[in-house]
């Protein structure tokens, strides 16, 4: 059975690859927000983030996948902002690989080795639940990407974004010269769960996928009283989700169980200011 979570290996050291410039420093604002994000010429940045979360990015998982440490690594948050060396980061030539970290993802993994002292092992359990995308019954209705044509908003092949709606509550995700693992990918994120690509669909694919808000459905009473029993799983994580990925892309989120790879943090410090 294939394992998901394959990105959670360590950067071997003869590969590491790190920043020329960081800097992190506690946040005492105590706003909730948190942004992270990355721009060109390889910088980095993240404005009161937890280390959790500055974990998910590294690695690229969800935050469920992350286990052990000490309660700071959420409660407490931090500002941090790396660059690379110039000509350090190559321009990407195709769209990404789900199954590899990015020059990017490993200079980040570095910097949470070099100032948080984060030393962590990964651990495969069975049975987790899951979703599988597989096609619904009245078949796929993904666009096909074309050479030399440009992609939904003009974004350039291999990318994907996620932005609000204009005018309504919601969110659209974006998607030019993506292949179907990166889609689940991205999905996966949206329902807190990992997603397995078991469509078969192979090639590069252009979409936009309008997500609206729909009612969670809850859960069904026990006949007799007691606990209540589980209703439709995907309709529980994210019914908006699932609707859209039908009526849009004739696609469908199916509940099952696999092997997922954990994170397990065996130790890790506050880093100093600097």
């Amino acid at each position: 059975m294939a394992t998901i979570g394959s990105l959670l290996s360590q950067t071997p050291p003869a590969q590491k690859l790190s920043f020329e410039v960081t800097s992190v420093k506690p946040n005492k604002s105590g706003s909730e927000g948190s942004r992270l994000g990355i721009r060109p010429n390889g910088y980095f940045f993240a404005t009161n983030a937890s280390l959790k979360s500055l974990i998910v990015q590294a690695y690229r998982i969800l935050d469920f996948q992350v286990s052990g440490g000490p309660s700071w690594i959420e409660g407490d948050r931090f500002d941090v902002e790396a660059r690379a060396e110039p000509g350090s980061i190559s321009a990407a030539t195709g769209p990404p690989d789900p199954n590899r970290p990015d020059t990017m993802s490993l200079m980040i993994q570095s910097l949470l080795e070099d100032r948080f002292q984060l030393k962590l092992h990964k651990e495969t359990r069975e049975e987790v639940p899951v979703f599988a995308l597989v096609i619904d019954k009245g078949g796929a209705k993904l666009e096909a990407s074309v050479e030399g044509r440009p992609g939904p908003d003009g974004m350039r092949p291999g990318s994907m974004r996620t932005r609000p709606l204009t005018g309504q509550p919601g969110l659209e995700i974006l998607g030019s010269g993506v292949n179907i693992a990166v889609l689940a990918g991205m999905i996966a994120v949206q329902v807190g769960r990992p997603v397995i690509d078991k469509t078969n669909l192979s090639g590069m694919f252009d979409f936009s996928l309008k997500v609206l808000p729909q009612p969670r459905v809850p859960a069904l009473p026990e006949p007799g009283g007691g606990q209540p029993l589980a209703s439709d799983p995907v309709l529980q994580a994210n019914p908006a989700i699932a609707r859209a990925l039908q009526e849009q892309l004739g696609l469908r989120l199916d509940s099952t169980r696999g092997a997922v790879e954990f994170l397990i943090i065996d130790s890790v410090q506050k880093p100093s200011e600097n």
